[in-house]
C-alpha cells in the first residue's frame, strides 16, 4: 500500500509510531491530503510531502479518523500486518458510490455522523500508524508541497479562463 506524509523537515519520520495518510484510491487521496495539509498548515508544520510503499507484512494501525483514538497511546494500538487490515476500514477510504444520509454510520472502528456526497470519502482524516520502523528503501520520493499547491492554483486559473465552474 502507498502512503503519504506531510512534514516540516527534509527527511520524514519512518520510525515506530509515525503517522501517514493511507492511499487506497487516488481520487480520495487528493481529498485526504488537502484535509491533512490544511490542518497541519495551521500548526506551521508543512513544507514537504513524501510517498512511501508499505510492505504487506509490515505491522500498522489504519484508522478512519484520527479523533477515534484520542486517549490511546501509540504503544497500545492494535498493530496488525497490512494484509490483515479489515476491508470495511479500507472501504471507508474509497469514494462513495451513493450519498449517505444524516444518520449514524459504522465505519469499522468508529462512526460517521453527517451527510456525505457521491464521490466523497466517508473518512475525512484517515491515518496509518507504523508499528515498526520502515526501511529507507520504501521511500519513493519527497517533494516540496508548494509544488502541489501551486498546481492546484494553476488548475483553478485554467478553469476560470475556460469559463468552467470551480
Amino acid at each position: 500500500m502507498l502512503a503519504l506524509k506531510v512534514h516540516k523537515g527534509k527527511r520524514p519520520n519512518t520510525q515506530f509510531g509515525s503517522f501517514w495518510i493511507p492511499i487506497v484510491d487516488w481520487r480520495t487521496a487528493r481529498i485526504h491530503l488537502r484535509n491533512w495539509s490544511t490542518t497541519m498548515a495551521r500548526l506551521r508544520a508543512v513544507r514537504y510531502l513524501t510517498m512511501v510503499s508499505v510492505p504487506n507484512r509490515h505491522p500498522v494501525f489504519v484508522g478512519v479518523d484520527f479523533s477515534v483514538r484520542f486517549g490511546t497511546a501509540v504503544k497500545h494500538l492494535p498493530f496488525v500486518p497490512l494484509c490483515d487490515i479489515d476491508q470495511g476500514i479500507l472501504a471507508a477510504l474509497k469514494p462513495l458510490s451513493s450519498t449517505l444520509s444524516e444518520a449514524l454510520h459504522h465505519l469499522g472502528q468508529g462512526y460517521l455522523i453527517g451527510k456525505r456526497q457521491l464521490g466523497m470519502p466517508p473518512a475525512e482524516y484517515p491515518e496509518m500508524v507504523l508499528g515498526a520502523d520502515l526501511p529507507g528503501n520504501c521511500i519513493k520520493w519527497t517533494k516540496d508541497i508548494r509544488l502541489l499547491m501551486r498546481s492546484d492554483t494553476r488548475e483553478k486559473l485554467r478553469r476560470k479562463s475556460d469559463g468552467e465552474p470551480e
